[in-house]
């Protein structure tokens, strides 16, 4: 099995729990922010768009350059790239805000600990998991959600 790896796939968190044999990220890797819903924490369009809105009114140098949303085995996932004016939003900014949305609690966590650890390629949201050689997740591209919040947001 052949497949592209990001960096994110390359450098695990944790040497025993080997992922990248089994998990990866190898498409929309450069989203700025990243959540996963499942359904202990269903997606909420009026939730993720009211954070988008507040986000906007309070960083005028957040906007949203585009987002889609994926349906996945066990709930949604989200990705949203900001246009921002002044560089790229700190890794404490984009906890607050993927938080905010209502990300997966136990992702928030992994994702606190990989900060504090200093670790480059934390933001890690995996697109397909593959067992034995066989793929037994990957998401697909929701276009009706993803155009139901674009349509909020805009």
């Amino acid at each position: 099995m052949s497949c592209k790896q990001t960096d994110s796939t390359l450098r695990p968190s944790a040497a025993r729990c080997f992922k990248s044999l089994y998990y990866e990220e190898t498409k929309y890797s450069d989203a700025t922010i990243k959540c996963d819903f499942d359904k202990r924490n269903p997606m909420s369009v009026v939730r993720v768009s009211r954070v988008i809105e507040r986000i906007s009114s309070f960083r005028r140098d957040f906007m949203v350059r585009s987002l889609m949303i994926c349906t996945t085995r066990k709930g949604h996932h989200l990705r949203m790239w900001l246009n921002t004016t002044r560089g790229i939003p700190t890794a404490r900014s984009v906890l607050r805000i993927q938080s905010a949305m209502g990300d997966d609690p136990m992702r928030q966590r992994f994702n606190a600990a990989r900060v504090r650890r200093g670790e480059p390629h934390w933001n890690v949201l995996w697109n397909k998991k593959i067992r034995n050689g066989k793929t037994v997740s990957e998401e697909v591209l929701d276009v009706e959600l993803t155009k139901r919040l674009q349509e909020v947001v805009r």
